[in-house]
């Protein structure tokens, strides 16, 4: 008497059908969340709370959304400009409040060697604005073709080494009631011969 092997035929049909199922089903939740992921980088840290990158101009910015506070950090510059302006607001005319630590570090990008100066404007007029408050730790570091810089009235601190090792040689300071420097923010800043200082601080 013959065996049959329709069974297994069958048996081998049915798993690939199978297998073939479940790779469709993982791809497209793989590709559900590689699609979610890179938008929402972080939400739920407090109740409606949301943090996002997103891109702006040559800037790469982190939104921020914290009750009723909503702003934006610059967190990387994506251009190739020797003066950089630093815009006041993002979207919809939303505040860009601080430049994170490194964002300008020369030691990580050999363009800001080349830089020659910055600017605060407002994009959509043309003006001198600015809404940063906070400057990061290294944000300038090693920029050693920088050699004028102003710091907005706005700005209330200024992060460590943020100006070492720059070629700075005028620093400006529009109000320095409210600004502290952290420590070692000028460091090996060699050519700094000139501080303009309007107001007052015993934090600098």
């Amino acid at each position: 008497m013959e065996e049959s092997t329709v069974q297994p035929t069958n048996n081998k049909k049915s798993m690939k059908k199978s297998t073939k199922t479940l790779l469709i089903v993982l791809s497209c939740i793989f590709f559900l969340f590689a699609a979610l992921v890179p938008v929402i980088l972080f939400a739920g840290k407090g109740s409606g709370d949301l943090v996002e990158e997103v891109p702006y101009e040559n800037f790469l910015m982190r939104h921020v959304v914290s009750g009723d506070d909503e702003y934006y950090e610059i967190i990387d510059y994506l251009g190739s400009d020797t003066v950089i302006k630093i815009p006041a607001y993002a979207y919809n005319g939303v505040p860009v409040t601080k430049i994170a630590d490194g964002v300008f570090d020369a030691s990580k990008r050999p363009h800001y060697e080349t830089v020659t100066g910055f600017e605060f404007v407002d994009y959509e007029t043309g003006e001198e604005a600015c809404n940063i408050e906070s400057i990061g730790e290294n944000a300038f570091f090693g920029c050693s073709s920088l050699t004028e810089f102003t710091i907005p009235e706005s700005v209330g601190s200024v992060g460590a080494n943020a100006f070492a090792e720059s070629g700075v040689e005028t620093l400006t300071i529009k109000d320095a009631s409210t600004l502290k420097f952290e420590e070692g923010a000028l460091d090996n800043a060699g050519n700094l011969v000139n501080l303009v200082i309007t107001g007052a601080s015993s934090n600098i």
